[in-house]
């Protein structure tokens, strides 16, 4: 995982959201396997709310290395908890090589990776969905990881649910060179693989 994670503070942490969840946010799930049981993969979902790291987080067994803007890691005492649980800070907008270092460190220790890669979440005032940045696909194809698109659906209201479909792993193995084609490509891919399923209306 990444420098400075606790599996005690992330387990006790994921415990409290559970119980938090059930009561007023109660998720409803399908296709959690698959979510491979051991090696390296890249969880990669759409973005509603602030809260879905901690959803996707709760409902997995494995622990999860996320992404987390920048933005985040300025505050010390939040900086020192996402840490600890192991988030790891991506300058939005620009070429972090920091962060995409960290990544594939995560992916060769053989951990999952979480990234919400449209960079920021769906408000009301958006006509659609904001766009998946490249990122995701450039570290699916150096690490050789598959990616697990997953689709969050609902409302983060108080007592409503939200739906979460996991879908089946997507790899590329006929990609030969990378390249920003190929990048483009497989962003493209894993954008319209997300936004195809639904479990609103049970089509997987």
């Amino acid at each position: 995982m990444t420098e400075g994670f606790s599996l005690r503070w992330y387990k006790n942490l994921c415990a409290v959201w559970r119980c938090l969840q059930g009561v007023f946010h109660p998720p409803v799930i399908t296709g959690l396997e698959n979510i491979p049981e051991e090696g390296p993969a890249i969880i990669c979902a759409n973005h509603i709310s602030s809260r879905d790291p901690l959803m996707l987080a709760s409902c997995e067994r494995r622990p999860i290395a996320f992404m987390g803007k920048s933005e985040l890691f300025t505050v010390k005492p939040l900086a020192w908890l996402l840490r600890k649980i192991g988030c790891f800070p991506v300058a939005r907008g620009e070429a972090d090589l920091s962060s995409v270092r960290t990544a594939l460190n995560v992916l060769r220790s053989g951990d999952l990776l979480g990234i919400f890669p449209q960079g920021h979440r769906r408000t009301k005032k958006m006509t659609g969905e904001p766009p998946m940045q490249t990122g995701i696909a450039m570290i699916a194809l150096r690490s050789s990881s598959p990616v697990i698109p997953i689709r969050i659906e609902g409302s983060w209201k108080l007592f409503t649910r939200v739906y979460v479909t996991v879908g089946k792993p997507l790899t590329f193995p006929d990609v030969k060179r990378v390249d920003k084609q190929a990048i483009e490509e497989v962003t493209s891919l894993i954008e319209k693989k997300i936004f195809s399923m639904t479990a609103l209306s049970k089509q997987v």
